[in-house]
């Protein structure tokens, strides 16, 4: 099956009709659903900025490497002008563009093929504010690329605040006013995956495309313009090496397929427990493993309170490392309430809850890219208690998670104490009984290669990660060294 290619149209929140063009690449299907990317041109072009005529375009180049993209031209630009063309805007006119960018990103999200939760924009010039304020505050923007942007300072300080969103900067040394913007847009990121690239008098915005093709021209351009007749000797037009350089929408392709494809490949799916639930989560895997190669995987089960969505930081943290994920809704919470609120269950009901873990832990060990023989669970609170019942006796649980724990009955901790995982433990000193308990039970099960980790305060659970911004982190990397 070839790539798929439609001209698309919708509509603004502010009534505002805007053309693009859709392109999917052939790998992409409901059941592995592909990230994809907005591309935003600059004031002086449409949506054929990202073309070509004698190479592909960018958009092309992204879809060959699996990621759907979507180029539209914002109001007042292309297929989409409407009464007024964009330079005779007002300033309240401008204002709006980012609208479009916004409806852009749900249109994409809506995509069946679409991995909502790897979506990254590519934007030349002005479009880049446009592409700053139309992603404010969206989680599924997890990547951006300028092209010669030009930001205002209210710009920057934004993506400044968005440490979680790597930044990649493309600009010519020669185009002063992006080459002062994207200087000070790369300073200012902390994300360490962000970058700037500076060339030397390749110009403004996606023209860079075109100019470094001068550049290096090879034999395919060559030959192109001598079937139109050009003496390609006489103006000394002659193949060029360019060495370890790589044509500019070619690195842009990789720095951003690289940030994409690192969360894993994301879908919603739900199952059934063995006594009839339907649970819903997130199931996230690694994408690009080796043939034949299976990822470990780990189980996410939240606090009483509380649902999936507290994980959202560190289910892709895990994916980024290669392990895949299962993140689950557990009974009576988040959207897994076909039978009530959890705290409307009655008592049996509630302590039934381990089932749903268990269910888990078989649905992602008959993932066809998941290793049934390394897997691992975590739990926060309630959520720990149910970890730790569905984990026991199973020979697949090489490691177990309790983030805040619970206090066990008598027979529990026997039970817990003969586990042959080791188990993190991560308490706090201001949840005095239930952290003593897991002090308890870390002496008992230190041999095992079980850690504790104690903070001041009365953080708890995932409140946690914001007393330690590094715990996540580190709860990944013990449960990596663990399946290995």
């Amino acid at each position: 099956m070839a790539d798929v290619e439609r001209e698309i149209h919708f509509q603004t929140e502010d009534g505002v009709t805007i053309y693009g063009t859709l392109h999917l690449p052939e790998q992409a299907c409901s059941d592995r659903p592909v990230p994809a990317a907005l591309l935003l041109h600059g004031a002086a072009h449409d949506r054929d900025a990202f073309a070509s005529f004698v190479y592909p375009g960018l958009g092309q180049i992204l879809s060959s490497q699996a990621v759907a993209v979507l180029r539209i031209d914002w109001r007042g630009r292309g297929q989409s002008v409407a009464d007024v063309e964009y330079h005779s805007f007002t300033v309240e006119q401008r204002s709006r563009i980012y609208l479009d960018v916004k409806a852009a990103l749900n249109v994409l999200a809506s995509q069946p093929e679409v991995d909502a939760s790897r979506l990254a924009i590519v934007a030349e010039e002005v479009g880049s504010e446009w592409a700053v304020w139309g992603s404010e505050g969206d989680p599924r923007v997890i990547a951006l690329a300028f092209i010669s942007g030009r930001l205002s300072e209210q710009a920057r300080q934004r993506l400044a605040e968005r440490q979680h969103v790597p930044i990649l900067c493309v600009v010519s040394q020669d185009d002063q006013h992006g080459f002062a913007d994207m200087s000070a847009t790369a300073a200012a990121s902390k994300h360490p995956d962000s970058v700037i690239r500076v060339y030397q008098d390749m110009g403004v915005g996606t023209t860079m495309f075109t100019v470094w093709r001068y550049h290096y021209p090879d034999a395919i351009g060559v030959g192109f313009l001598a079937k139109q007749g050009v003496d390609t000797d006489k103006i000394q037009l002659v193949p060029r090496d360019p060495g370890d350089q790589k044509p500019i929408e070619n690195i842009i392709s990789d720095w951003l397929v690289a940030r994409l494809k690192s969360l894993g490949r994301m879908k919603e799916i739900s199952f059934k427990t063995e006594d009839d639930w339907t649970i819903y989560g997130n199931l996230r895997v690694p994408e690009n493993l080796k043939p034949g190669e299976r990822a470990p995987g780990i189980v996410l089960l939240h606090s009483g309170w509380s649902d999936r969505y507290i994980f959202h930081r560190l289910e892709r943290l895990f994916a980024q490392c290669g392990i895949a994920v299962l993140n689950i809704d557990w009974r009576g919470r988040g959207k897994s309430r076909d039978k009530g609120n959890y705290f409307k269950l009655s008592r049996e009901d509630r302590d039934r809850a381990y089932l749903d873990a268990k269910a888990a832990l078989h649905v992602l060990a008959a993932q066809p890219d998941v290793d049934a023989t390394k897997l691992a669970i975590l739990g926060t609170y309630l959520g720990a208690k149910f970890a730790m019942t569905a984990a026991l006796g199973d020979e697949r649980v090489r490691a177990l998670v309790m983030l805040s724990g619970y206090i066990p009955t008598g027979q529990e901790r026997e039970a817990i104490v003969q586990a042959t995982f080791p188990v993190l433990f991560i308490g706090s000193r201001g949840l005095g009984p239930v952290t003593n308990a897991m002090l308890d039970l870390y002496e008992l099960m230190k041999d095992k290669r079980s850690q504790i980790i104690v903070y001041d305060g009365g953080a708890v659970g995932y409140q946690l990660f914001e007393v330690d911004k590094e715990l996540e982190q580190r709860i990944v990397h013990w449960v990596k060294e663990c399946m290995s």
